[in-house]
């Protein structure tokens, strides 16, 4: 029933939830009690409390007085009596509540005046504020702990208002009031006493397989433990006063000695009656020279969870070596680096959408080792990044850098040719088998880009490049820095392999990469023009002509506005302020510059149209080409089509593609998150053969106009490109391996290990006797969607198929069998050879009987985390068949064939490539 004094150590996961892979020592909040997981498991349909502890019950404090008061509310109505009962009963909660507050104050002193720490010595120690030790545990396993405490902390303490030192026969050391009330303790026998105004609570020392050392209340949950891999616990808040005087009253009732025990008033054994620790009768204390080995084994688990990360840092020398302290870095791209970040909690939420501290924007220290002899230890603020790859257990993480922990300064990175940053993201790609397809495809749209020549290869050069002339004097003169000298901005993300690492034990495999910062796409903040936009760009959000602003943000310029005159947010979208705004103000800079933006995607939103009726109204080929090139950029988009077809990016033409513009009137589209590429589905739980046809080849869209009008300059860039090498199914396949040799197949090994549900690395499950999975996929039914004929959909979980093209605002639950016919798997039907339904859990894949069954259900389980059904393995050769197969096809659409004469000079090798890369 207690409330608690602290949650260090307690790794924080929010609510509880059913089918949650919760960790050892995970928090969580079941109902209104706050709970510690006791072991790993997968939580089931409720939570099982045999493997969960009380950090905080929701009969405390609080909930007692809300209780007391209800109860005096009801009983008001009742007479007399049940008055004067009311008043006592409201009296009682607010005397609770007194109590609980004075408590929290009271007990904060300890978590303010001391700290955990770990050393070459010790695994685990607490130390006052000035480092002095009080207690520890050396990594043999011994334990350390003085008697009584430091006449420093004495004299820190003394300094607090009214605190001071209480040392006598019965305390090892107390803290109390002026009015020498005891507020903390340790007692003789190693307890833990907390008053909680009213007297004194002695907890005595509890023994688990969890705890070295433990104190408990009398409803059995913990207020402070130590466990045996070092970690430090303890509770929040104090005990109410009933559950205090219980306790009281039951350690008044008890000898305070053991008289059956000559050597020791207390002390601590391991589970076979060995002593650990021990305090003697003239109040010395016992440590032994050696404890038992399994014993010692338990408590150097924090050093051995370290060793991997040191062995791994075994030949770190040479090089730049320590940049700590310089407030910047700047190194070659690393091959494959390290990161350790110190942090007992990961973030589960995106900065801006959470809690600071509790789940994003939370505060730690980090450690970076290129293992090419650079290192930095700097602070950060970490939180977690993305968009649908939120659903996964394994989050992207996103990193602010800072000099200090006051976080005030930014500490710098430049990596190469990148521009330098002061924040970066972590990539998890938790449905990407090699954990970095997507920055093995922006590699090879820089291999595009490089071919394309110094004053061409970035969509941005257009807009200033003619500029420059033969002489640089006076009105000639270029002063814009970034203009003169390359920033390095290359308009897409780039990323290096990273082995993650959380307080030294094995975390993940990564990609480090850079952000979609405006200094990437050589963008200014405070430019009209210069609009980037991020988010679902498509046919029914922007290029119909109806704007749904809610469904992309505006990631550039900054300083924008909402029409209402609010500020905006881009993590929560709406529409920006235009020149019609009620709040708009002409004379305000910023919102003139808002409205300037606003307009200019007004106007893209409305080219698709204005296309169609230019084309309409009896344009010529030529006309028609010259207008879509007054409104985008088309050698880049050519690129855009081309390199996105060739790995397939089925995502790159309505959610994933970034546009930008420089001048306001003429947009291109810009490569972003690749990792659902050659054949992978996009939640990583299966792979499909090349596709056929183009991808984006819709009117609908700004790339439909480009294939349709510019299908020769698709084709004559298409055919430099094979011919150079770069779209060559061995060369990009290359380029994967690379990355996998970067990574080394140990570090794979514990990737599975570490996320063993990976859906693109398990069991299909699939019960392939019975049943083959087919192309099917079940989306969820809405009303407004108009279904064509044999169109799957699904309410409530379970699967219908339409019946009739048109198929709009019927529901298929209540349907007679006019429009919807279900197809859910049914365990008592007989299904015939090559009949269809569907099966699953979070979603509904389509499935055809190979052998006439019943009650043989299509998958044989489901996994415990998202997504639960089916899974698959991959291979780079499989990557190297699938892109020979998708190349040829693409040969085929395009009309090429490779020159008779090709000789070996005029293609580029990957050395080439490289040396273009690097230089």
């Amino acid at each position: 029933m207690s409330k608690s004094l602290g949650t260090i150590g307690f790794r924080m996961t929010g609510a509880w939830k059913p089918g949650k892979h919760f960790r050892k020592d995970d928090a969580a909040n079941i109902g209104r009690s706050l709970c510690y997981a006791k072991v790993d498991h997968i939580s089931g349909d409720t939570p099982d409390m045999d493997k969960w502890g009380f950090i905080a019950d929701a009969t405390g404090v609080e909930e007692i007085a809300e209780r007391a008061e209800a109860a005096a509310d009801i009983a008001e109505t009742t007479g007399t009596e049940a008055g004067l009962q009311a008043e006592a009963a409201k009296e009682a909660a607010k005397e609770a509540k007194e109590e609980a507050e004075a408590a929290k104050e009271a007990t904060g002193i300890f978590s303010e005046n001391f700290k955990q720490v770990t050393s070459d010595e010790y695994a685990y120690a607490i130390v006052d504020l000035n480092g002095t030790l009080l207690w520890g545990i050396r990594h043999d396993g011994t334990v350390y702990q003085p008697k009584g405490i430091p006449e420093q902390t004495k004299q820190r303490l003394d300094e607090l208002s009214g605190l001071q030192i209480v040392e006598n026969a019965q305390y090892l050391f107390a803290i109390a009031d002026s009015n020498n009330n005891i507020l903390f303790a340790l007692d003789r026998k190693g307890g833990s006493l907390i008053n909680s105004i009213s007297g004194v609570c002695t907890i005595e020392q509890f023994e688990s397989k969890e705890y070295i050392f433990a104190v408990m209340d009398s409803a059995g949950n913990l207020l402070f433990g130590i466990t045996h891999d070092g970690t430090f616990q303890a509770s929040k808040f104090a005990l109410p006063a009933d559950v205090m005087r219980q306790i009281q009253n039951a350690s008044t009732n008890c000898s305070e000695i053991d008289e059956k025990d000559n050597e020791f008033i207390y002390k601590i054994t391991d589970k076979d009656g060995l002593i650990v620790f021990g305090v003697r009768w003239d109040g010395t204390s016992y440590m032994p020279k050696g404890i038992p080995d399994e014993q010692k084994a338990e408590n150097k688990r924090i050093n051995r969870r370290i060793s991997n990360l040191e062995a791994l840092l075994a030949n770190f020398t040479g090089g730049t070596g320590d940049w700590s302290d310089n407030g910047s870095m700047r190194i070659p791209i690393p091959r494959c680096a390290l990161l350790n970040i110190h942090s007992n909690i990961m973030p589960t939420a995106k900065s801006g959408l959470g809690t600071p501290g509790v789940n994003c924007q939370i505060p730690c220290q980090i450690e970076f080792w290129d293992q090419q002899g650079n290192y930095c230890k700097i602070w950060a603020s970490m939180s977690a990044q993305g968009n649908s790859s939120m659903a996964f257990v394994k989050k992207n993480l996103a990193f602010d850098l800072f000099t200090s922990k006051e976080m005030d300064d930014e500490y710098i990175i430049k990596f190469g040719d990148w521009v330098p940053q002061d924040s970066f993201h972590l990539k998890a790609y938790y449905t990407d088998t090699f954990r970095g397809v997507c920055p093995c495809s922006y590699t090879l749209y820089e291999e595009m880009a490089l071919t394309r020549g110094m004053q061409d290869n970035r969509p941005y050069k257009e807009e200033f490049m003619n500029r420059f002339t033969t002489s640089e004097t006076g009105t000639d003169s270029v002063t814009d820095i970034e203009e003169n000298f390359d920033t390095g901005a290359k308009c897409f993300p780039q990323g290096f392999p990273v082995i993650v690492f959380q307080n030294g034990e094995f975390y993940g495999i990564y990609s480090w990469q850079i952000k979609k910062h405006r200094d990437n796409y050589h963008m200014n903040k405070k430019t009209a023009e210069h609009v980037h936009l991020d988010g679902t760009l498509s046919a029914d959000s922007i290029w119909g002509g109806n704007i749904n602003w809610t469904l992309f943000e505006v990631r550039n310029p900054k300083s924008l506005f909402c029409q209402d005159g609010a500020e905006y947010d881009g993590d929560r979208p709406r529409e920006i302020m235009g020149s019609d705004s009620e709040s708009y103000d002409s004379s305000d800079k910023d919102m003139k510059r808002c409205a300037k933006s606003k307009q200019y995607i007004v106007d893209l939103s409305k080219r698709i149209t204005e296309l169609r009726e230019a084309e309409a109204a009896g344009k010529t080929s030529e006309e028609m080409r010259e207008l879509i090139a007054t409104y985008f950029k088309v050698s880049f988009m050519v690129d855009y089509i081309l390199e996105t077809n060739v790995v397939q990016d089925g995502d790159g033409y309505a959610k994933n593609w970034q546009w930008t513009t420089w001048n306001g009137v003429q947009w291109v589209a810009n490569p972003y998150d690749h990792d659902g590429i050659f054949g992978a589905y996009h939640i990583g739980n299966y792979v499909s053969g090349p596709g056929s046809g183009w991808l984006g080849n819709s009117l609908s869209i700004p790339s439909g106009w480009i294939i349709k009008y510019f299908l020769p300059e698709l084709q004559q860039r298409y055919s430099q490109l094979r011919n150079m090498g770069i779209f060559e199914a061995e060369h990009i396949a290359s380029i994967v391996m690379d990355w996998l040799l970067r990574i080394g197949s140990d570090n794979f090994e514990a990737e599975y290990e570490r996320w063993s549900e990976s859906p693109c690395y398990r069991d299909s499950l699939i019960n392939s006797g019975y049943w083959r999975r087919n192309a099917g996929t079940a989306t969820a039914w809405t009303a407004t969607t108009t279904y064509a004929k044999n169109a799957i959909a699904y309410k409530s979980a379970r699967i219908f198929k339409s019946l009739i093209a048109g198929n709009v605002g019927n529901d298929p639950i209540e349907d007679d069998g006019t429009n919807w016919q279900e197809v859910t798997y049914e365990p008592t039907r007989q299904y015939a050879k090559n009949e269809v339904c569907y099966y699953g859990s979070t979603n509904f894949y389509g499935f055809t009987c190979l052998e006439p069954c019943i009650g043989e259900a299509p998958l044989t389980g489901f996994y415990n985390l998202y997504p639960k059904e089916l899974g698959h393995y991959d291979s780079v050769y499989r990557v190297k068949n699938w892109l020979v197969q998708r190349i040829a096809y693409m040969d085929k659409l395009l009309s090429y064939s490779a020159p008779a004469n090709l000789s070996e000079a005029s293609v580029i090798n990957d050395t080439t490539i490289d040396n273009m890369i690097n230089q």
